[in-house]
């Protein structure tokens, strides 16, 4: 009987090589039809980052619910100016780069504010503070001019206070209305005597006057002046003493220009 000699190693390497190539040859020869690939097919986590195509995901293929915070983006409501708002070298913005009316009150320090210079008028109205704090002998002193009255004071050498006004205009209105009396001229003129602002008394005296200027032109439209004031001999440990304070009207006028 003929014995069944086993094959050598070399040949058995050999043979299971030629296998191998053969069936990978047969395994590449196969081509899979367009689309047969589906969520079947695909295992769990297999799809990697490199098998993605740049910009391939859209928003509509994101489940927003399951995103976190972006990182450094809490902020990102303020991102559009904060992008460049490090850039911005300090004192840097003028008032010419703010945009009118944009800045609110959350926008502003108060407490680096400084004091708001005097306003020319208060809706219209001129506002005005008069004083006349001196010694014995001292000449008269001009205290108010506006709206073409004129309040003058002085202190006489026996320490006697003296009050009066004047006006530029003719026919013009003075009413004096004070704790010691009062007095009147409805028609005031520039020619006329200076009226006295202490009718009765002069040594402790708070009083009131309204001056009306009557219309003339275009160029004067007339004025209306208020005032309170309170008027002292002795007073803060001087001679004479006026403080007050008054309110304006002085119509302005307007050229208009048509085309």
């Amino acid at each position: 009987m003929r014995k069944f000699r086993l094959p050598s190693p070399a040949m058995t390497v050999a043979c299971i090589s030629l296998a191998v190539a053969l069936s990978g040859a047969s395994y590449a020869a196969i081509t899979l039809p367009k689309n047969s690939v589906g969520p079947k097919q695909i295992r769990k986590n297999a799809v990697t980052t490199p098998k993605i195509k740049a910009n391939a995901v859209t928003g509509d293929k994101v489940n927003e619910a399951t995103l976190g915070t972006v990182p450094n983006a809490a902020n990102a409501a303020n991102a559009a100016n904060a992008a460049n708002a490090a850039a911005i070298a300090d004192n840097t913005v003028n008032a010419s780069k703010v945009v009118d009316n944009s800045l609110g009150g959350a926008d502003i320090n108060e407490a680096n504010l400084g004091t708001v210079p005097n306003a020319g008028t208060v809706n219209g109205l001129g506002a005005h503070v008069f004083s006349f704090v001196e010694a014995i002998g001292t000449a008269t002193a001009n205290i108010l001019s506006v709206g073409g009255l004129t309040l003058n004071a002085n202190c006489g050498i026996d320490g006697d206070l003296n009050l009066t006004t004047t006006t530029n205009t003719d026919n013009a209105l003075m009413h004096v209305s004070t704790s010691a009396g009062s007095t009147f001229d409805d028609d005031f003129d520039s020619a006329d005597a200076p009226l006295n602002l202490l009718p009765a008394s002069d040594a402790a005296v708070q009083g009131t006057f309204t001056y009306s200027r009557p219309f003339e032109s275009f160029f004067n439209q007339g004025a209306t002046v208020t005032g309170t004031y309170t008027a002292n001999e002795g007073a803060f440990g001087t001679a004479c003493v006026v403080r007050g304070t008054a309110m304006s009207h002085t119509p302005g006028f307007t050229f208009v220009i048509l085309p």
